[in-house]
């Protein structure tokens, strides 16, 4: 089963420039339909979905170097969920056929620069400089940086969050729940 949900959005806001383009792209595993429908079945059933990612960013904007150099970087990153610390005590079956599940918060699993994208303002020709496909360690980390925070700022953990909700109520109901709910706290981006 996959899931793709894609939101394009633009920002300029105080010289920051934010593209985005947000999906999600989850592989879910074969349901076992003979589980036990009791806490631990249900644990058991989503441990195996283990780390699932629910949604991918790729954003482009403005940064500064440590020497006040102004760069644009590009870069992919993913967020979702590690449901294998779901344990049985984070499942309430009720006598109602309804399931209630706490799930860990979302996550950021990885965030790629692009060295291909990443453009470094010249000062002399008042332009950007297209950059080759490597860049130094110093150039990654910042360009992996700012496009971990427009990612952040575009909502990645709230679209993962989403995304989550989604599949769980289809997955739980596959296997005969008539309600699903589920309580996540908030991510941290940094």
């Amino acid at each position: 089963m996959k899931t793709v949900i894609s939101i394009v959005m633009g920002a300029l806001a105080g010289g920051l420039l934010v593209f985005l383009i947000m999906s999600s792209k989850a592989t879910v595993k074969p349901l076992d339909l003979t589980a036990e429908r009791t806490k631990a079945g249900i644990a058991v059933q989503l441990q195996r979905l283990d780390k699932i990612t629910m949604a991918s960013a790729t954003a482009e904007q403005m940064a500064e170097m440590n020497d006040k150099q102004t760069i644009v970087v590009r870069g992919k990153t993913t967020a979702g969920f590690d449901f294998s610390k779901i344990t049985p005590d984070d499942v309430s079956v009720e006598e109602d056929g309804s399931v209630l599940i706490q799930v860990p918060p979302p996550e950021i699993f990885k965030t790629e620069a692009d060295g291909k994208s990443t453009k470094i303002y010249n000062p002399k020709t008042k332009q950007f400089d297209v950059r080759d496909s490597v860049l130094s360690p110093a150039l990654k980390s910042v360009s992996e940086k700012a496009a971990q925070a427009g990612a952040c700022q575009a909502g990645i953990l709230t679209t993962a969050t989403e995304n989550m909700e989604t599949m769980m109520q289809s997955y739980l109901k596959a296997l005969g729940f008539k309600g699903v709910a589920t309580r996540t706290p908030p991510g941290k981006c940094f």
